[in-house]
């Protein structure tokens, strides 16, 4: 290869080092550089959207805390049993066992019902009356889109 190398005129030498010297810069760029700044750019995207999650979240923490602190004192004002009894015909369920687990917390089970009213159920009693989920262990039920729910509910 030297001897091959020394054979050419100079002028030729120097096309093959400058190719040679383009060909190093070009491998280095592929393999190195554009890779790099390939992770850079989905490392700068993966940040832009986890700031807008949390932007997000401090937001919704807010409104829950102010939704929260609104409805504790309108959930204070009735009993557990008393508050289960009224909003579960609103969504349709119908309540098969109540257990009453100390002063402040109650563990119910309600029969097989659509998980979308259940979910409703569980999102507005936490929401508009300020109970508190403890538990709750949701499992499919024979019919489709049927569920079989059992909730531990607190005061807050």
């Amino acid at each position: 290869m030297k001897l091959w190398f020394q054979k050419l005129s100079q002028r030729e030498q120097l096309m093959v080092l400058a190719a040679a010297l383009l060909i190093g810069l070009l491998l280095l760029y592929g393999t190195t550089w554009a890779p790099l700044t390939r992770a850079i750019d989905g490392y700068e995207a993966d940040n832009a959207d986890a700031r807008e999650s949390l932007d997000w979240m401090r937001q919704a923490v807010v409104d829950i805390s102010s939704t929260s602190a609104s409805a504790g004192v309108a959930a204070q004002t009735q009993s557990i049993s008393a508050l289960v009894d009224t909003t579960l015909p609103t969504y349709s369920l119908v309540m098969q066992r109540y257990q009453p687990t100390g002063d402040e917390s109650a563990q119910l089970w309600l029969e097989e019902a659509p998980v979308s009213q259940v979910i409703a159920w569980l999102a507005a009693i936490e929401r508009d009356h300020g109970m508190r989920l403890i538990t709750v262990a949701i499992t499919s039920a024979d019919k489709q889109g049927f569920v079989k729910t059992r909730v531990r509910v607190g005061m807050p």
